[in-house]
């Protein structure tokens, strides 16, 4: 009885766990002009299912801090940072809208430099307190790993 017991534990880890992944991240961070700060981490997996291996990269945890924006009541600054990540093959975007606040984001690049755009309600200091109708404009951004 005791074979039949850890035969079956052995086959139901087998089919929960079919899939293993083997990762490797590396962080890059960059400065956003004219000014403000970006950071994120470029994920390496090697998915395996029996003898198949792919090879699958991802951009994670994009953040940004100090860019600036006008907003209906003037000139801040503002911060984020994404919670999801994107598939990465040479280039990447993000798009992502808070239906809390009706902020945008839209972000694209490779490793190296990208674009940023920022605009809605949008957090303007530490307290997360919201600036009204903030635009960022399109602004450049590069980035080195480090």
């Amino acid at each position: 009885m005791r074979r039949f017991v850890v035969l079956t534990v052995v086959l139901a880890l087998a089919l929960v766990l079919p899939t293993t992944a083997l990762a490797k991240s590396t962080h890059y961070a960059g400065t956003v002009t004219p000014s403000g700060t970006v950071a994120f981490k470029l994920n390496k997996f090697v998915l395996k299912k029996g003898k198949k291996r792919k090879k699958v990269k991802t951009i994670s945890a994009f953040s940004f801090d100090g860019i600036p924006v006008s907003c209906a009541d003037g000139a801040h600054v503002t911060h984020g940072k994404v919670t999801f990540a994107v598939k990465f093959k040479g280039s990447f975007t993000f798009n992502a809208e808070s239906s809390a606040t009706g902020a945008k984001l839209h972000i694209t690049g490779n490793l190296a430099a990208g674009t940023l755009q920022v605009s809605g309600n949008v957090p303007i200091d530490a307290a997360n307190n919201l600036g009204s109708n903030c635009d960022s404009g399109l602004l450049n951004w590069t980035a080195a790993r480090g």
